[in-house]
């Protein structure tokens, strides 16, 4: 498994030059999940390293099928990353929901279903669009109006 070092210098290269609101993201989901790391049954390494590559798939560099965790998931199993760490990136956040709705299938990438996951998407939905703390009970609208600009760009059409 590549250390988060290596980890961080992957998502650094792909996002801060193209995509620097994901890269700013990418870095407080990061440093939330090493708030979490410590938890019971959370294995640390394989969250900081998801933490921090969870939102690759959303920079033009990766982006092939537009549907970003998916995108991610395959870039990273192409350049060898573990099963463990494409899996929770492509899952993030409860990405199967997503994909169903789209026809996308993430049945290649088993969804494990564990403190370290959940660690995960818990760090991703109380992260805001610009890295600050949220309540996601309360605070997912401005997450959806980032993730509805970024879709909206990507497919060609002006943001709104």
């Amino acid at each position: 498994m590549p250390r988060f070092d290596d980890a961080r210098a992957l998502a650094e290269t792909l996002l801060a030059a193209r995509a620097p609101e994901l890269w700013l993201r990418a870095q407080h989901v990061a440093i939330r999940a090493r708030e979490l790391s410590e938890l019971p049954g959370v294995d640390r390494d394989p969250l900081m390293i998801a933490a921090i590559l969870h939102g690759i798939g959303g920079s033009p560099v990766v982006a092939r099928t537009g549907f970003a965790p998916l995108d991610g998931a395959r870039f990273l199993d192409v350049r060898g990353y573990g099963a463990r760490i494409v899996a929770l990136v492509a899952h993030h956040a409860g990405a199967a929901h997503g994909a169903a709705g789209r026809g996308v299938d993430l049945g290649r990438y088993p969804d494990e279903v564990t403190p370290t996951r959940d660690a995960l998407w818990y760090c991703d939905a109380t992260t805001g669009p610009g890295g600050e703390p949220i309540t996601p009970a309360t605070d997912l609208t401005p997450v959806h109006a980032a993730v509805t600009r970024t879709e909206t760009l990507r497919s060609g059409f002006p943001a709104s």
